[in-house]
């Protein structure tokens, strides 16, 4: 596989503002559409667990256990609502970033121009130029690149995301 580059400048800056976006896109989705409240309630409900478990004889603690219990019971309630709720708006928070996620793209592309940024060996593509083109190269342009680097960024800081935070979020 061959690659030539075309206009290097040009490449590297469709590159970074391809990154820039997934990455801003990465942080609002955290912040905006995380599930709030769930490690507080998560944080209660252990501590409830713990003193459970510290019970040594239910018949003297009756009073003790039923309290913690149905305070147990109400966490684990509060923590259903909260997720059922997330649940709800999450597809709303997909679709919003989706719909940016392609507005930003074709502006830049727009912005970008369609001159050739670099050019590939006909080979690395195959078979799909085989059929529709008789030169030796594939030109790729930002309209190409743009959305490919964009799907390998967003894929790199989907992976890498989960490392540092256990939140969910769109």
């Amino acid at each position: 596989m061959k690659v030539f580059p075309v206009d290097v400048e040009r490449f590297f800056m469709v590159l970074a503002a391809s990154f820039a976006f997934e990455l801003l896109r990465i942080v609002l989705g955290y912040v905006l559409g995380k599930q709030k409240g769930v490690l507080d309630l998560t944080t209660k409900r252990m501590g409830l667990m713990a003193d459970l478990a510290d019970i040594k004889s239910e018949q003297l603690e009756f009073v003790k256990k039923t309290k913690l219990e149905r305070k147990k019971i109400a966490i684990e309630k509060e923590m259903e609502k909260i997720k059922f709720e997330y649940n709800d708006t999450s597809p709303k928070w997909k679709r919003f970033f989706r719909a940016a996620r392609v507005a930003v793209y074709v502006v830049a592309a727009v912005c970008f121009t369609s001159a050739p940024l670099i050019m590939v060996d006909k080979v690395t593509f195959w078979p799909v130029p085989m059929l529709f083109q008789s030169s030796c190269s594939v030109v790729l342009n930002s309209w190409t690149v743009l959305p490919m680097a964009g799907f390998a960024f967003r894929h790199l800081l989907r992976a890498i995301t989960p490392l540092i935070t256990a939140e969910k979020f769109p």
